[in-house]
């Protein structure tokens, strides 16, 4: 009997603005969080949707020192060419996914 687990490899990211931090991403998505997107209606919304189901962790503080959570405001502070380098990312792993279909 096989263990069911999350299968997802990670990757790690250096945005341009920040070279000494790191974001970690699942490479992918899991069924039910594909689904979960499903409902949200701009594209805005489910690209920070989607960067924050694929994000394990990242290593920015807040001014308190603490690790600042992954959340739809935290992400919106990023510089734009931060936000398109995870943007690139995901579209890319779902270019992936869809060359897969098509050849399967």
């Amino acid at each position: 009997m096989s263990k069911l687990k999350d299968p997802r490899k990670t990757i790690t990211v250096k945005l341009p603005s920040f070279p000494e931090d790191e974001v970690i991403l699942y490479e992918g998505l899991l069924t039910y969080q594909i689904n979960e997107l499903s409902e949200i209606k701009t594209d805005y919304n489910k690209g920070i949707g989607v960067i924050k189901k694929m994000m394990k962790s990242w290593t920015f503080v807040g001014e308190d020192d603490k690790p600042l959570e992954v959340t739809t405001k935290t992400l919106g502070l990023l510089p734009t060419k931060d936000f398109s380098v995870l943007m690139d990312i995901v579209n890319k792993t779902f270019e992936k996914v869809n060359i897969k279909k098509k050849k399967s």
